[in-house]
Order: structure tokens, then sequence, then C-alpha cells
């Protein structure tokens, strides 16, 4: 028998192995985002109102101007989960999911619990979340979502990794709410589908 015959007998084995394997490992990824559901991580201007607060503090002459620039940065974050948690409310129904401010991630990663926040932006108490296998909802930029683990990488489809967008910055200037919507739906769809198919 040609022995490149015999070579490809001999591989047909292992490739079907790995095949089988590979599908096996993305149906476990697929089940774990099921049962733990998302943990998104909010953007935060918390250094700048960390610096704003001080220089209040201190007082002197630049104390008024930083107490409007500490209003305007909490408003501004104040709007950006607003829009945050309306577009995963009207939009996201594939699996749970639990919003975490960026300042506060590290403590999330230790453990702590009173990490989480409230439709009203109120830091609450949530127990039972898994740190150790974390979907992680995140942004390249303050308005782009993307799903990856908590090192980084990206999931294996069918899961999704981010919405494309075309012409994004322009859409993201004249409507914000319909752009954070649409990426939501986008995963909304993709992760139904995952889980339909496991």
């Amino acid at each position: 028998m040609n022995r490149h015959v015999v070579s490809l007998i001999l591989m047909f084995p292992i490739f079907v192995s790995s095949h089988w394997i590979n599908a096996q490992d993305k149906s476990s990824t697929i089940q774990r985002l099921q049962s733990q559901g998302l943990v998104v991580r909010v953007p935060t201007q918390s250094k700048k109102i960390k610096v704003l607060k001080e220089i209040i503090y201190t007082g002197g002459k630049n104390a008024s101007s930083a107490q409007k620039q500490l209003s305007q940065t909490i408003k501004e974050d104040s709007t950006r989960f607003s829009n945050i948690l309306w577009a995963f409310k009207d939009n996201y129904k594939a699996t749970k999911y639990v919003f975490v401010p960026d300042s506060l991630y590290r403590r999330f990663l230790d453990n702590a619990s009173n990490v989480f926040l409230s439709e009203d932006m109120q830091l609450i108490d949530i127990q039972g979340i898994n740190r150790s296998d974390i979907f992680l909802m995140s942004f390249t930029d303050k308005d782009q979502f993307i799903l990856t683990n908590d090192d980084g990488y990206v999931f294996d489809a069918p899961l999704p990794y981010k919405k494309s967008i075309f012409l994004n910055s322009i859409k993201r200037v004249f409507n914000l709410k319909k752009y954070l919507a649409t990426q939501i739906k986008y995963f909304e769809t993709k992760i139904k589908s995952a889980i339909k198919n496991v």
C-alpha cells in the first residue's frame, strides 16, 4: 500500500478525535456562559473624579472650576451607564448579567461582593459569581462592546467577539443609544443561537 495512503489512514482517527474534543470544548464553554452569564465592565472616569475631589478638598482658586468639572463628569458617567443599562434591558435576554464599574473590577476579582451596580448606580452585594471563569463584556473604547475572558482572549465561534458597524464613529455621535442597542442586539442573536445549537 502506498505510504501516503497509510499515513492518511493513520492520521484520520487523530483528526476525528481532535475535532470531537474541540467540539466538546466549545459546547462546554457555551453551557458555562448559559449558566454563569455575563460580567459587564462599565467604563467610568474614576481617576478624573478622584483628582477633582482632591482639588476641591484643598481649596484654592481652582476649586470652583473643579466643582463644575466634577458635576459634569459624574453626569457623563451616569448617562453612559444609563445608556448601557437600557441597551441590555431592552435587547438582551440570552443570559443573566451583572454590572461592575471598571474602578472596582480588581476588587471584584479579589472576591469582594459589594462591587456590583444596581439600576440606580448604587453599589449592591451579589453572591455566587464565579471569578475563575469569567465571560467579560467590556469595551475597546467607551462605546464599543467586546466579549472575551478575563485575560482578554477571544472565544471561539460561534460565540461573538464584537459587532462591526459601518461608519461607527459617525453613528455613535449622532445616535449613541441606537449604536449601543445595535451591538447588544447582535450579541443577543449570536449567543442565543449558540446556546440553541449546543
